[in-house]
């Protein structure tokens, strides 16, 4: 028991099913968890480009509903002189524009065209547009605060030619532009961390269900050997995912992970006997 084997060789006997794949299962445990976790990045490689590339479908995964809530008045009450142009805010006047919007409940002031030195307006619940930056004040008064070198050129006069959900389409892509690089890394902890994790306790559940076999048969390798069948098991399973998330059906994946894990386990477990 606790030999060493490669990550490689746990990778390629297992992806062809070898009879020897089974014998494996005597390595050290931190090899196998080790392989389960590299199996489970490049499993989730498609999903981590495509949180990586979200858009404004991002708003739904932040929690934010706004969109639902941009109507045509909304859109009318932006100030027609001001564009967004060489990293700059661009306003013909110093008027200083006001509107409001609703997100989950609360209420949302958006302030237009103030000067950067300028605090005033530097309240809760408030997105304030400065004249090189925008900042952003939390329901707790915490500022988050970035500059416009993400922004493509943005025109509000041409924005307000648009339909409301077209607007806010364009606005978030570009407010999410320039916030993503701190966006991305906590949102792929979330998002790969959490399937990773269902995996994790479907490996445990799995091999805690295969030892009800081995009450009625003694050849049933225990808890330790199993769970490290189950991890080489999920390499073809893992390899589907991968392929289908790449053809953008990353939705369907859980699928065959969870119905092909198991029976991989039984044809390894049953070429190894058969080899005998």
């Amino acid at each position: 028991m606790n030999e060493r084997y490669s990550v490689a060789r746990l990778f390629r006997e297992s992806l062809l099913l070898k009879p020897t794949a089974y014998a494996l299962t005597t390595g050290r445990l931190r090899t196998f968890i080790l392989y389960f976790l590299m199996l489970n990045l490049i499993m989730f490689l498609p999903l981590t480009f495509s949180i990586y590339n979200m858009g404004a479908q991002a708003s739904t995964l932040l929690g934010i509903n706004a969109r639902e809530n941009v109507n045509q008045s909304f859109i009318e009450a932006l100030p027609e002189d001001c564009e967004i142009l060489n990293q700059r805010l661009v306003c013909d006047t110093d008027a200083v524009h006001q509107l409001t919007i609703l997100n989950n409940d609360t209420l949302i002031t958006v302030i237009i065209n103030v000067n950067d030195d300028d605090t005033q307006f530097d309240q809760p619940n408030t997105l304030v547009l400065k004249e090189t930056f925008f900042a952003f004040f939390t329901t707790t008064g915490n500022r988050f605060a970035q500059g416009y070198g993400s922004f493509e050129y943005l025109s509000f006069a041409e924005l307000r030619s648009l339909s409301p959900e077209e607007a806010y389409d364009i606005l978030f892509d570009n407010f999410y532009g320039a916030v993503r690089p701190f966006l991305i890394l906590p949102m792929t902890l979330y998002l790969v961390g959490g399937l990773m994790f269902a995996n994790v306790l479907l490996l445990l559940g799995l091999t805690g269900l295969a030892m009800l076999f081995r009450l009625a048969n003694s050849d049933v390798p225990g808890y330790g050997r199993m769970l490290r069948l189950f991890i080489l098991a999920s390499t073809i399973p893992a390899m589907v995912n991968l392929g289908l998330g790449f053809a953008g059906l990353s939705a369907f994946s859980a699928i065959p992970y969870n119905f092909l894990t198991p029976l991989m386990a039984f044809l390894l477990y049953r070429k190894h006997k058969l080899a005998e």
